[in-house]
């Protein structure tokens, strides 16, 4: 089975838990026979640039100047045609959580357990597909 996403955005103000997250992210997409592409985002104004490009977007929440979920608002508003790239928010403080869910993303992430927690979201994508031996996710959610 091969699994193909465009894209996959991880947008933390924390450059070193961005590069910890995205080379999770690639040996899970590896171990899942996913072909991908993870890329770092250091900035949710960066981010809002940019969001179309992605069909999956790790979302840290807790960022300077722009907060995770001040850019989600964002680019809820800016997509064009509606659709929006999946949703997975990152945080350390696990109150959030509730504030997150009111949101309605893919899934929340906590950074203590990131290893599990991004393992189940990509199989969660996986879960969400209809055809049994390939499947594509386009650029945006559906």
């Amino acid at each position: 089975m091969i699994i193909i996403v465009t894209k996959i955005a991880v947008c933390d103000d924390d450059k070193k838990f961005c590069l910890i997250i995205k080379e999770c992210l690639e040996n899970q997409l590896k171990e899942l026979n996913i072909q991908g592409k993870v890329e770092p985002i250091y900035s949710g104004s960066d981010l809002i640039d940019r969001f179309e490009e992605f069909s999956l977007i790790f979302l840290d929440i807790d960022m300077p100047k722009i907060n995770g979920f001040e850019v989600y608002d964002t680019i809820s508003k800016l997509s064009s045609d509606g659709e929006l790239p999946y949703i997975a928010f990152l945080t350390g403080k696990d109150e959030m959580v509730f504030d997150a869910l009111k949101k309605h993303p893919l899934t929340f992430i906590r950074k203590s357990d990131y290893k599990e927690e991004t393992l189940y979201c990509l199989k969660k994508i996986i879960d969400k597909t209809e055809t049994p031996f390939e499947y594509y996710l386009k650029e945006g959610r559906t």
